[in-house]
């Protein structure tokens, strides 16, 4: 009985996924164990097959194992105990942790290459922006790939999402999409309480990645789109402060290859709205065949609140390398590079990351490419909120938006549960040749004295922050901070004053 094609992913909290392949009946358990030998635990899980033509696949088994204990090594075998014993490490549980990203890897000299790379980078969980195997409906190439990844892919987890070498649709003879890839490449959708394999999310070690399908529909009205603004509505940035995209298509793109496809431009026409105002980090792509990364961008321009966009989409594939970039480079082009490699993202703690590209050619490790990020959730520069009293137990949170948002507060005294909702009033101002964003302004109330409340302006899915009232009586701390400004003298004061447990801060004019 032969054991093949074994990978892992990581399947809700401190859990992960195991699957494998076999061409005969055998039982869907791992046993696992802390220890090379000793296999202390088991987990029994589930068995299909799929039909796609003449085709039939083996039997694919998938197990979830845990709950497992973070930054620790296991041992396991599929199936029975006399099977070949693998071995994983599970992702930290707080940073750092090390992200490999590669797209489009296929089956070449060059995807060996970079899966060579990617081995020697010491990464915690792998993903894979779409185009996986390259089969294009040649079933037995889905195998060989799985063969391919097993190194790599039994030792750390991968998360992928599809791209189009995954749909795999023959008019009239075989007209499900995705049947191949939806029946080897689980991913925890329903734990992420998404409706569909196409789309999902996950959290680790203090990041959430959500992960889209451009190959699946995306509208406004589509259970895609409902799902990511409810997705997003559920992000608490204190506990993962990082929050990361994945999409195959890429929504910026200045290559001469898959200019104006609709899969990217359409996805980010009814989406980057969205992804803008909950303050995503970085949005990671594939499809196509080089590396590109942008700086800050929110609608074609560089926008210091926007997400970085970085393609990978050079993992090795046998199509070759889209080697044409538009020229003049647009301003919001940092780096291109057609060149086949690997990314890594290594996020040092709650503020810090530095994203790197290593080409295949390169030795020793050394990145052609690198940059330093800084997440949002440590930055409250873009979010532009303040709070003021207005009235008897009754708070004014104003805000500003580059776009048309709804003037509504989402509030309550627990996070994630915004019970409550209040409504207020949106203006803009000009001067000279300046336009103002949408200014908006409610009054939420009446609260609670001394109590925390926890909120989200205009809707449901932009981050989370938080205020706390003042007291109903004696004591109370007030903080007063005069001329302001806007320097490096201004930052240290508001420094000290933010470790000052005040209650209330006095402004005597001169702000900004």
């Amino acid at each position: 009985m032969l054991i093949v094609q074994v990978r892992i992913s990581l399947s809700g909290t401190n859990h992960m996924r195991i699957t494998w392949t076999t061409s005969f009946p055998t039982p869907a358990t791992v046993f696992y164990g802390t220890s090379p030998g000793n296999f202390t635990f088991s987990a029994n899980g589930s068995t299909n097959m799929y039909h796609y033509l003449k085709y039939t696949s083996g039997e694919i088994h998938d197990v979830v194992i845990g709950p497992l204990n973070p930054n620790t090594s296991y041992y396991y075998r599929c199936g029975i105990k006399s099977s070949p014993e693998f071995s994983f490490k599970t992702p930290p549980a707080r940073f750092p942790i090390k992200f490999a990203v590669a797209g489009d890897l296929g089956q070449t000299a060059r995807t060996s290459s970079t899966l060579e790379n990617i081995a020697k980078s010491n990464y915690d969980v792998l993903i894979l922006p779409g185009d996986l195997s390259y089969a294009d409906m040649r079933q037995k190439k889905w195998d060989t790939f799985g063969l391919l990844v097993q190194p790599l892919a039994s030792k750390r987890p991968w998360m992928v999402t599809q791209g189009n070498h995954e749909i795999e649709k023959f008019p009239k003879i075989h007209r499900r999409r995705f049947t191949s890839y939806n029946a080897r490449w689980l991913m925890p959708y329903e734990e992420s309480g998404s409706p569909s394999n196409l789309f999902y999310s996950f959290e680790v070690a203090g990041v959430h990645v959500i992960m889209l399908g451009s190959y699946t529909e995306f509208g406004a009205g589509s259970n895609q789109y409902r799902w990511l603004k409810g997705d997003l509505g559920k992000v608490d940035r204190r506990r993962t402060p990082w929050l990361v995209v994945v999409v195959h298509a890429p929504w910026y793109n200045s290559n001469v290859a898959h200019q104006g496809e609709y899969e990217g431009v359409g996805m980010r026409s009814v989406m980057e709205d969205v992804l803008y105002g909950a303050r995503v980090d970085v949005v990671f792509a594939g499809h196509v065949h080089a590396y590109e990364r942008f700086v800050r961008v929110y609608k074609d321009k560089a926008n210091n609140c926007g997400p970085v966009y970085i393609t990978a989409g050079a993992g090795g594939n046998r199509e070759g390398l889209a080697l044409r970039f538009l020229d003049p480079q647009p301003k919001i082009s940092a780096f291109r590079d057609p060149t086949f490699g690997h990314g890594q993202f290594s996020i040092l703690n709650s503020t810090l990351a530095l994203w790197t590209w290593h080409r295949n050619n390169d030795k020793d490790g050394v990145a052609s490419d690198k940059v330093w990020l800084k997440s949002f959730a440590s930055d409250p520069a873009c979010y532009n909120v303040h709070i003021s009293l207005s009235g008897e137990n009754n708070v004014r949170i104003s805000w500003i938006t580059s776009d048309p948002t709804p003037a509504v507060v989402y509030y309550g005294t627990s996070p994630g549960a915004n019970s409550f909702s209040a409504n207020g009033s949106t203006n803009q101002y000009k001067y000279l040749l300046y336009r103002s964003g949408e200014i908006h302004n409610v009054i939420i109330g009446p609260l609670n004295r001394n109590t925390v409340y926890y909120y989200r302006c205009g809707s449901t899915s932009s981050p989370e922050l938080t205020f706390k009232t003042p007291p109903s009586q004696f004591p109370i701390k007030f903080s007063v901070l005069g001329d302001p400004g806007q320097t490096e003298w201004t930052k240290t004061t508001l420094d000290h004053i933010s470790k000052s447990d005040y209650d209330v801060l006095l402004l005597p004019g001169d702000l900004s």
